[in-house]
């Protein structure tokens, strides 16, 4: 009975996030608390329309805090663990992940344990749009900013600013 109570609500989560007869203003407000519900997520997080937080391959830890923004489209794994801190800006259509397969293993990679990755995101960081953050990082430092449309592949360090493909450091805040 359990069980099906959780995939009632997930169903209802999924619904909520992929479809646009709640983009009405009226049903907005309704989609936004069962999502808010769903995920655990207080008033101060803002969600944009189609935001959806997913743990593919076992249940992730998962934490947001104050005054975070999330944008339209973005699509977030949790599977690895996911931890946001206070005043994060995740811009739109940014995708991020926590989970990898082994693929220099011989034999059929899809029966093969994931590999998990926590990500911690640092207070006042901001996720510039169509990121790509990769499985295998770790941490994205407090006030960092990646640059739209970077593919970050490792660890961000504080108040550093990086773009491209492969991110790299342009700057310092």
């Amino acid at each position: 009975m359990i069980a099906a109570t959780k995939k009632i609500k997930r169903e209802c989560y999924l619904f909520c996030v992929r479809s646009t007869l709640l983009t009405l203003p009226l049903l907005r407000t309704a989609s936004l608390k069962i999502q808010r519900n769903h995920l655990g997520l207080g008033q101060c997080a803002k969600l944009g329309l189609h935001v959806l937080f997913e743990s593919p391959h076992r249940k992730g830890l998962f934490s947001v805090g104050k005054s975070v923004e999330i944008g339209s489209n973005a699509y977030i794994d949790y599977s690895g663990g996911f931890h946001v801190g206070d005043s994060v800006t995740i811009s739109s259509d940014v995708r991020i992940f926590t989970h990898n397969h082994d693929i220099h293993s011989r034999g059929d990679w899809r029966t093969r344990q994931p590999i998990f990755t926590s990500l911690k995101i640092g207070d006042g960081a901001w996720i510039g749009a169509n990121s790509i953050i990769l499985p295998g990082v770790n941490n994205i430092g407090s006030g960092s900013v990646i640059g739209a449309g970077s593919v970050v592949t490792r660890d961000v360090p504080d108040d550093d600013i990086v773009a491209g493909n492969p991110a790299k450091s342009v700057g310092k805040r």
